[in-house]
């Protein structure tokens, strides 16, 4: 897995393209997709202050296995800085 500042670079070197539309991609600017990836990770950051994991319980849930599958693919694979 990515380690956060390389992404968050990579977020970083967009704004100024944060006009910009691909329509065959999304119907929103890359800003929309910059802010919804920001607020998100803040998202994230903030829930793992709040989590203790001596709360954890691990169980199975075949219901998530599809979504997991996807895991590894490159997020926001249209925003690559070329």
């Amino acid at each position: 897995m990515k380690k956060l500042d390389p992404l968050l670079k990579e977020i970083e070197i967009l704004i100024p393209k944060q006009e910009l539309l691909m329509a065959k991609v999304s119907t929103a600017a890359i800003g929309w997709h910059i802010e919804h990836s920001l607020l998100t990770i803040n998202a994230i950051i903030d829930q793992l202050k709040r989590s203790n994991p001596a709360d954890y319980k691990w169980k199975f849930n075949f219901r998530v296995v599809p979504k997991t599958m996807f895991a590894g693919f490159n997020f926001p694979y249209f925003l690559k800085v070329q």
